[in-house]
């Protein structure tokens, strides 16, 4: 599905128990308006992917449309999550217009 994706910050670091840890952190506006009580418009959403799923991708284009695929499994507690599986760079988007 597409999505206005805001940003995408890489990181890489080591956690405490000496592990790697790296992958993109990708910022996006939720396609549709919020439904709880006091929240209006449409948030912005925050997922992370790894390395694998962006490589050779577009993503310093940001702001900008991009078909993003994501995957259902099971995450703590049985609880299903999302997992961002693909990101394809379709568009870019021109914010500066709000901003003059």
């Amino acid at each position: 599905m597409k999505y206005i994706v805001l940003s995408a910050k890489p990181y890489d670091f080591e956690n405490n128990k000496g592990e790697r840890i790296n992958g993109v952190k990708i910022s996006y506006v939720n396609r549709k308006p919020s439904s709880r009580d006091g929240e209006y418009g449409n948030p912005p959403m925050i997922t992370t992917c790894s390395n694998d799923s962006i490589k050779g991708k577009r993503l310093e284009e940001c702001p900008a449309i991009f078909d993003l695929d994501f995957e259902q499994v099971t995450g703590k507690n049985n609880r299903p999550e999302l997992l961002l599986t693909d990101i394809e760079y379709i568009a870019p988007v021109d914010l500066s217009l709000f901003f003059n």
